[in-house]
């Protein structure tokens, strides 16, 4: 019989390959754009927007990868 899903493995499979073809970013350059996502604040913390408790910094993000911001203090 078919199924129309696919199983764990081939989600997994698909995952890494999706990975591997992504462009690559250097660490500053992930946390920049989890912060212009809102995801996390200039600090690293979790945002009100997905459960957390900091206000989002989204306009901070450019000056984040700039380096003009550090992070954690």
């Amino acid at each position: 019989m078919f199924s129309s899903y696919p199983s764990p493995r081939e989600i997994g499979k698909e995952a890494l390959e999706a990975l591997r073809n992504a462009p690559k970013e250097t660490s500053r350059e992930h946390l920049a754009r989890l912060i212009r996502i809102g995801l996390i604040d200039t600090e690293g913390r979790v945002t009100r927007l997905f459960g957390g408790e900091a206000e989002p910094e989204i306009e901070k993000a450019d000056a984040y990868l700039a380096g003009e911001i550090n992070g954690k203090k």
